[in-house]
């Protein structure tokens, strides 16, 4: 077979073994490990655990364990090479093969192994046929075989018949040359003719297995009537040898693994029905060699499993000779060799021979013997009962499986003392050789004098002829007096250690004592205590004490990779200054293996706030389980307990659970292990008095004395605290103060906002992945901040003081991690403008949507994980989000005000005292305790308040509103109706008051919907009123400042009349100017108002005032001033300067009749519609150029925030169907075929 290159291998083992085990089974995430039903025995609660730290996997029900090779080797039933080489495909790592190879003997080696596959296949499709196939009953009823073990041993039948298993196999595309060479059929060729029959026929099917449990061969038992030796067909047939090799197989040791395992002895049988029948009668630890010839292959392969045989032969000359020919063998392998006769022993004690027997008939045997009526005294004085035919069975079994002896010291002792009656010189000094010959095979020579000194107890006459020939062994090592003063020296636990663990404590450190000299050598001068291991998603870690014997104490963190090897560790221990180890690798091995025993695991939170798996809600210095807070210790850890509510729930721990039992805590390998150390009856008193507890441990990385991830580590997370210092604050007390300082409608808001963030995960669930933002609005001094502070104050002192700042460096990819690492809390982003980047922009709406942007891990590889948001958001800024339709949509809108903030500065001073003493996270430990409330009942309360809300909104709106401003304010109501109807909190208000304030919110918001298109109809009847109305200069002005932005100054009073006057000419509406000033300060287009700006016009001699709004964003939709000068012939400007003169194009000719040049109000509106589907189809994600949509998907997508909504036959005239649509994202074209929309990027010229 061709080696594999090293790479190859490498390239397999270092797969994560979870990766590698989960492809053939589903792992469920427990605790610490991974667990399953195991796959190599029957169970149904799981046993089978993978600890990826480790790479390993275990079973506790059957002991298979190894890395994640020995899983796809034991399951698929593969060799070494086979299991790289299906690993390596099924995770796509090219196979690479020894280059020394020619082409020519690789491709030869390649179909030769092909050939072996077939057969394999071949051989795993007969057994499947043969075992489907009907035994005759009288088969059956005489061996007494269950259905149980007639399946387990996959006992088959081949019918009678020249082609039965050969039509079914070629129906199934296995041809005959492959059975030939599987020798199920065989192959007559006469006349140039080849005819194939079926080998077995009439026959029962025992597959013989490899230990994995592929098939390589069958031995079929003739069911015809018994012929004379020499006549008739022959009572066993095998498959060939040309299939397989008999030596290099144990029948049945497939199957018989586990049990010998764990009885650490194999009984070891000649015939495949003999096994079969000790399965039957509870003896799973029992194996075949078929046949009594024991060979070389054989012994190698089972002393894998054992090193301890009970040979049980049949009972006849040839099983006799076979014991005493074997017992040689294995004896010589290292074997302790037992053996147990299927048969009873005379009055005498002695078996008689004359009456041949085998496992199989002699099991029958008693049986038959069971069935007769059995009574039986249990013990003394108590009256006698009648066994039944099964117990009566399991007691004979039990008897016989007693009598076995040893080979050595019974069977061959008696063999030869049997001698001396004989009166044979020749032969007792043969037996004596003989017998001392035997024990001379004994390698181990303790056992080796030992077993002499047995036998010569027994025979004296042994003693006296026979001497154990003197070997070389290894000479006495001779000890100096200085080594034995050192031994003497030390102390009965110091010398136990050093003879268990190959080291010693002193003086505060680790002492070895030194092979040659004997002397003691100190390697450590310090000691460790490992006081957790922590599980992190980023890199494990064991949090570690360093004491040394002068009373330096350091706690430090250490990745696994640091326990590694001496060098690794010694770099790490370096960092800290002080501590040197001197050993080398095998005693460093050896000190880990003491350290690492009982180490407590401590999962780190995955995020602050609440998580989902553990079920607790954390803060940076504690938890909250079951309603209640939970401080970690000095190191970041708490400790919780979970009560055990029955005997039957400890076998559904995890592996290396910790139990808390009356007090102590045990640390358990397997949960089965509590009742072999406390007892059953012992434990089962204890859980029903609730004095066994489950312990989980939890690391808080910014809870402990010191921070684990590094000095330099953000300390964000550790201000999301619960720390109060002395009083009490309620959720109405604060919610009252709330309403007070920030004014009844805002107020309300703010807490129902608050109350809904600590469930967000379960409303972002059910509102299937949605939950509205808050957004604060408000010019500077408003209290917009204060307000979002009051609110971050509620989960401890807010991270940022002044929050996220959106336009001061802050990136998306920092604010959207930091979205990532709170769940249910809440995060609040500050300076928002609508002039920030699209980037900023999606980032904002991805907020509401909770979607996740990919990141990079700091590991050693290439990971990513996706940042997911989290936590509600909080957005404050003096500019309304009107610059991206979608995301105003996910707002709601707190406008604040100056004058209303300074009037309850008594309520604001005691608000902030509250704060400030942390106080007000009492209310949200409260809150929290009632979230399995909102958890059963949001689902279905919520489309009871979208029915009552949305009935509402129709009549105070006067239209439909849209499904999202809907789902808003029903996001916030929900929660706070589930609290306040079961009666677990109180607020200042009523919900109806709050429903009332909530729908004020969508009242103020569908009027800022509908600024754009009055805001639109003004500036474009401005824009287009005669230059002596409305000039340059006098009237507005338009100038590049040094930010980069052309803005228009635009001086509202003094164009109001005239503005006024040409719309009603064209039968509108004008507004006043104050609601026109409000209306264009809620635009997207706004910048700012200017108290004082100048402008060049020589009737404007003074400064004067104006609003100042963004004219590229303008004239992109179209609305176009006057200009003397072009844009680019523009020069930069401050607000107060004038621009350089330029090269003036030719003026706009403005003496057109204004009606003729303007559209009505209805074409404005049409056009501003246009300007909404070319938006949409240019903000489409599309996928290889292109995207496609059912029309009514595509409706709904573009409906969700327009009113009134879109019918397909406007969007077919807007979207210029078959035309080339001039985008923001360059040109589109938009088509449909059946029923189906497509937005395609335009690839050609125009």
């Amino acid at each position: 077979m061709p080696l594999l290159s090293p790479s190859t291998v490498q390239a397999v083992k270092n797969l994560p073994v979870d990766a590698v085990i989960g492809a053939y089974i589903d792992l469920k995430k427990k605790g610490s490990t991974l667990q399953a039903c195991c796959p190599f025995h029957q169970e149904k609660t799981p046993s089978f655990h993978v600890t990826i730290g480790r790479g390993t996997f275990r079973c506790y029900g059957c002991h298979a364990g190894g890395d994640g090779i020995a899983f796809v080797q034991r399951l698929q039933k593969l060799d070494f090479v086979p299991a790289i080489e299906e690993i390596a495909q099924k995770h796509g790592i090219t196979l690479q093969y020894d280059q020394s190879l020619s082409p020519e003997q690789l491709a030869a080696e390649m179909q030769r192994r092909q050939a072996n596959k077939d057969v394999t296949a071949a051989l795993e499709f007969a057994a499947g046929w043969y075992a489907a196939q009907e035994l005759p009953a009288e088969f059956v009823q005489e061996r007494g075989l269950s259905d149980e073990i007639l399946k387990l041993a996959t006992v088959g039948y081949a019918p009678i018949g020249p082609r039965a298993l050969l039509d079914a196999a070629n129906a199934a595309g296995i041809l005959g040359p492959v059975l030939v060479a599987a020798d199920l059929v065989h192959l007559h060729q006469k006349d140039g003719r080849n005819t194939y029959y079926d080998t077995f026929q009439n026959r029962a099917m025992l597959p013989v297995r490899d230990w994995r449990g592929t098939v390589v061969g069958f031995s079929g038992r003739n069911l015809g009537p018994a012929m004379p030796k020499g006549e008739g067909p022959p009572k066993y047939r095998n498959t060939n040898d040309k299939a397989w090799t008999k030596g290099d197989h144990l029948h049945g040791l497939d199957v018989a693994a586990p049990a010998i395992e764990q009885a650490k002895f194999a009984y070891l049988v000649e015939g495949h029905l003999d096994v079969v029948q000790m399965w039957q009668q509870g003896l799973r630890n029992t194996v075949g060699q078929q046949g009594t010839a024991l060979a070389e292959g054989q012994i190698k392969l089972l002393k894998r499993f054992t090193t301890h045989v009970v040979l049980t032969y049949d009972h006849d000359d040839a099983g006799r000779k076979a014991t005493e020919k074997n017992a040689a063998l294995l004896l010589a392998a290292g074997f302790r060799v037992s053996y147990l006769v299927p048969a009873k022993k005379d009055a005498k004690g002695n078996y008689d021979y004359t009456t041949p027997n085998d496992p199989d008939a002699f099991l029958r045997g008693l049986v038959a013997e069971a069935q007769k009526p059995s009574k039986k005294r249990r013990k003394k004085g108590e009256e006698v009962v009648e066994l039944t035919p099964e117990q009566r069975l399991q007691e004979l079994v039990e008897t016989w499986t007693k009598s076995r002896r040893d080979y050595v010291t019974d069977w061959a002792t008696r063999e030869a003392m049997a001698s001396e009656g004989l009166n044979d010189i020749h032969a007792l000094a043969t037996a004596i050789n003989g017998l001392g010959e035997l024990v001379e095979l004994i390698p181990d020579p303790v056992i080796r004098t030992t077993t002499y000194d047995v036998v010569c107890g027994i025979w004296p006459k042994f003693k006296k002829r026979y001497k154990l020939v003197k070997r070389k062994e290894p000479p006495a090592k001779v000890v100096s007096e200085e080594a034995m003063a050192t031994v003497r020296s030390l102390t009965a636990d110091q010398l136990t250690a050093n003879h268990e663990q190959g080291f010693f404590e002193k003086k505060g450190g680790y002492w070895v004592l030194d092979g040659k000299s004997g002397r003691e050598v100190c390697i450590c001068a310090f000691t460790i205590d490992i006081l957790f291991f922590v599980q992190s998603g980023r890199l494990p870690k064991y949090v570690a004490r360093l004491k040394t014997y002068y009373g330096r104490d350091k706690v430090a963190a250490f990745t696994t990779k640091d326990f590694v090897s001496v060098a690794a560790f010694s770099e790490a221990i370096a960092r800290l200054h002080g501590f040197i180890f001197e050993g080398d690798q095998k005693q460093f091995n050896r000190i880990k293996n003491k350290l690492f025993v009982g180490v407590r695991e401590a999962i780190e939170t995955h995020y602050l706030g609440w998580n989902e798996r553990a079920g607790v809600y954390a803060w940076s210095n504690g938890l909250i389980h079951d309603g209640e807070f939970q401080a970690c210790d000095k190191y970041g850890v708490v400790t919780l307990r979970h009560p055990v509510s029955d005997v039957d729930s400890i076998a559904r721990l995890n592996d290396e659970t910790q139990l808390e039992i009356d007090g102590t805590v045990a640390v358990l390998n397997h949960p089965a292990e509590v009742f072999d150390k406390v007892g059953g009856d012992t434990v089962a008193r204890l859980v029903q008095a609730g004095k066994v507890q489950a312990l989980t441990y939890h690391y808080l990385p910014s809870g402990g004395d010191f921070n684990m991830n590094g000095d330099d580590a953000d300390d964000s997370a550790s201000k999301f605290r619960h720390k109060p210092k002395g009083g009490e604050l309620s959720l109405q007390e604060w919610a009252k103060l709330i309403c007070t300082v920030y004014g009844d409608d805002n107020g309300r808001t703010m807490v129902a906002f608050y109350i809904a963030s600590l469930f967000r995960s379960t409303i972002h669930k059910a509102n299937n992945g949605y939950f509205p933002i808050l957004f604060k609005f408000g010019m500077p001094g408003s209290g917009k901040s204060t307000a979002a502070l009051s609110l971050m104050y509620m989960f401890g002192v807010p991270p940022h003081t002044d929050g996220i700042a959106l336009e001061s460096g802050s990136t998306t990819t920092g604010m959207q991690r930091f979205l990532s690492s709170i769940c249910d809390g809440l995060v609040w982003m500050n300076e928002y403008k609508n002039t920030l980047p699209a980037r900023t922009i999606g980032m904002l709406k991805d907020i509401a949507g909770g979607s996740g942007k990919l990141m990079g891990q700091n590991t050693s590889g290439n990971e990513t994980r996706v940042a997911t948001v989290r936590a509600a958001g909080i957005i404050s800024g003096q500019d309304l989000p009107t610059q991206d339709a979608a995301l105003f949509s996910r707002c709601i809108i707190c406008e604040y005000d100056k004058r209303d903030h300074e009037k309850s500065k008594d309520a604001m001073r005691e608000l902030e005292g509250h704060q400030n003493a942390g106080r007000t996270t009492l209310p949200t430990v409260d809150l929290l305790r009632h979230r399995p409330l909102v958890v059963a009942g949001y689902a279905k309360e919520e489309p009871k308040c979208t029915t009552e809300l949305r009935k509402e909104a129709k009549q105070l709106l006067g239209t439909e509103p849209n499904s999202r401003t809907i789902l808003n304010s029903v996001s916030l109501l929900t929660p706070v109706k589930l609290l306040l109807d079961a009666g677990v909190i109180q607020l200042p208000f009523t919900y109806k008051e709050l429903k009332d304030s909530l729908l004020g919110k969508m009242r103020t918001t569908s009027e800022v919907q509908n600024v754009s298109d009055e805001v639109e109809t003004y500036l474009m009847t401005v824009a287009t009123l005669p230059p002596f109305v409305c000039k340059e200069d006098e009237h507005y002005k338009i100038q590049k400042e040094a930010d980069g932005r052309v803005k228009l100054y635009l001086r509202t009073g003094a164009v109001q009349g005239a503005y006024q006057t040409a719309l009603r000419q064209q039968g509108g509406n004008p507004l006043g100017i104050s609601a026109m000033r409000a209306y264009l300060t809620k635009h997207r287009a706004y910048i700012e108002d200017v108290a004082r700006t100048r402008f060049s016009s020589p009737s404007m001699p003074n400064p004067t005032s104006a609003i100042v709004l963004d004219y590229e964003m303008l004239r992109q939709q179209g609305i176009e001033f006057r200009m003397e000068r072009s844009l680019q012939a523009m020069q930069i400007t401050g607000k107060e300067g004038e621009p350089e003169p330029a090269a003036a194009p030719a003026p706009v000719n403005g003496s057109q009749n204004v009606q003729a040049n303007q559209a009505d109000k209805q074409d404005l509106r049409a056009k501003l519609r246009a300007q909404a589907v070319l938006r949409f189809v240019g903000g489409r994600q599309l996928r290889n150029g292109s995207a496609q949509y059912p029309v009514q998907k595509l409706l709904d997508d573009l409906n969700w925030d327009q009113v009134p909504a879109f019918t397909i036959e406007e969007f077919r005239q807007y979207a210029n169907m078959g035309d080339v649509l001039h985008t923001p994202n360059g040109p589109r074209m938009v088509m449909e075929r059946a029923d189906v929309i497509y937005i395609e990027d335009f690839q050609g010229s125009f």
